[in-house]
């Protein structure tokens, strides 16, 4: 990864653990919705760090909705990091309503997307379906 790479890490346990692996660089632009990445990026690394702010999500320590969408717009990242508590062959899904706004739009913003899960996620489905296979 090249240095002044901006990276977007979703909210979610799994985008904690990427964060973990790029904490010793100081070289790179984070960017979050996720309270517990932000302080452990805080805490952990020299690199420069964006919290989108947004609707508070207080059972996933999260910000979340239109606000989120809005602030992502205004960035050019080049590589977001997507997490999911539920995805199959025709996408992922999610229980929040507020989530699908943010997904959608990183899709959008980021040249480059890895959806990022562990296997016993998969097969699962949730109310809201977020992204579409494509």
């Amino acid at each position: 990864m090249q240095a002044n790479t901006t990276i977007y890490l979703d909210a979610g346990t799994t985008s904690l653990e990427v964060a973990k692996q790029l904490a010793n660089r100081d070289d790179l632009i984070f960017i979050t919705n996720d309270f517990p990445i932000a302080t452990y990026l805080m805490n952990n690394s020299q690199s420069k760090i964006y919290h989108t702010g947004g609707l508070i999500d207080r059972a996933n320590q999260s910000a979340v909705g239109s606000k989120v969408s809005d602030f992502l717009y205004t960035m050019n990242i080049d590589i977001a990091f997507i997490s999911t508590s539920s995805w199959n062959m025709k996408g992922i899904s999610t229980p929040s309503e507020n989530k699908v706004i943010v997904k959608k739009t990183i899709t959008e913003v980021a040249n480059k997307c890895y959806l990022i899960s562990d296997s016993s996620k998969f097969g699962k489905v949730a109310p809201f379906h977020a992204l579409y296979k494509y």
